[in-house]
């Protein structure tokens, strides 16, 4: 194991199980959520590897406070990304005319 990965090792060690384990299904989440505004946009490869270059970019952070503040701004964002689908909908909806 090289220095590197010891490291890694030592950090994600440090950081609480319940803090890792919901990183993993926000990381999920947010993956999940680039797929879809890249399959609707046609840019699905750029914004999923902007998504994880964020998530690695962190990944060694040991900070629990930190870590809880990243993920609270991920949430939000994946908040603003439903609420402005959920608006998107409604407004499709109110302009939508039946067929004659």
């Amino acid at each position: 194991m090289d220095a590197a990965a010891a490291k890694a090792q030592a950090a994600a060690s440090a950081i609480p199980k319940h803090i890792t384990k919901s990183a993993k299904r926000l990381y999920r989440e947010c993956i999940r959520r680039a797929q879809y505004v890249g399959n609707k946009h046609g840019n699905t490869d750029g914004i999923v590897n902007m998504v994880r270059a964020q998530f690695r970019k962190n990944m060694n952070e040991s900070d629990p406070e930190k870590i809880q503040q990243m993920k609270e701004l991920a949430i939000a964002g994946l908040f603003n990304h439903t609420f402005h689908e959920a608006a998107n909908m409604a407004h499709k909806k109110d302009t939508y005319e039946e067929p004659a």
